[in-house]
C-alpha cells in the first residue's frame, strides 16, 4: 500500500473511533468530562483529513480516476444515510433540522461545485 493510502486511512479511522466512543448513551465506558476531550480531538482529526483530501494531487489518469471514484461513493453514501435519517425522522415527527441542514449543504455544494467546474474549463 501506498504511504499516501496508509495515511488517508488512519486520519480517517481516528475519528470515526473518537465518535463512536462518544456514542456511549449512558457513560458506561467513559465519564462526562472526558466527552469534550474527545470532541476536540475529533474535530482536530477531521480537520486533518480535511487538509489532507483537500490538498491531495493525482499523479496519473488512473490515481485521478480512483480519487474521483472515491468521492462519488463517499457522496452517495453520504446522501443516502442523510436521506434516510430524513425520512425516517419524518415518519416518527422527531425532526432534526441539523440533519435537514447537512443534506442541503451536500446537495448545494455540489451543484456550485459542478458548475464552478464546468465554468472554470
Amino acid at each position: 500500500m501506498h504511504k499516501q493510502v496508509i495515511i488517508h486511512i488512519l486520519l480517517g479511522t481516528i475519528p470515526v473511533v473518537l465518535f463512536f466512543l462518544m456514542l456511549d448513551p449512558f457513560m458506561y465506558w467513559m465519564p462526562v468530562s472526558v466527552v469534550p476531550i474527545l470532541l476536540a480531538l475529533a474535530i482536530v482529526a477531521i480537520t486533518l483529513f480535511v487538509g489532507l483530501v483537500w490538498r491531495e494531487v493525482p499523479q496519473d489518469e488512473r490515481e485521478s480516476y480512483h480519487v474521483q471514484l472515491a468521492a462519488r461513493v463517499a457522496y452517495t453514501a453520504g446522501l443516502s444515510v442523510l436521506a434516510i435519517g430524513c425520512a425516517y425522522q419524518a415518519l416518527t415527527n422527531m425532526i432534526d433540522p441539523w440533519l435537514y441542514a447537512a443534506l442541503v449543504v451536500m446537495v448545494v455544494s455540489k451543484l456550485i461545485g459542478r458548475v464552478y467546474a464546468a465554468y472554470q474549463s
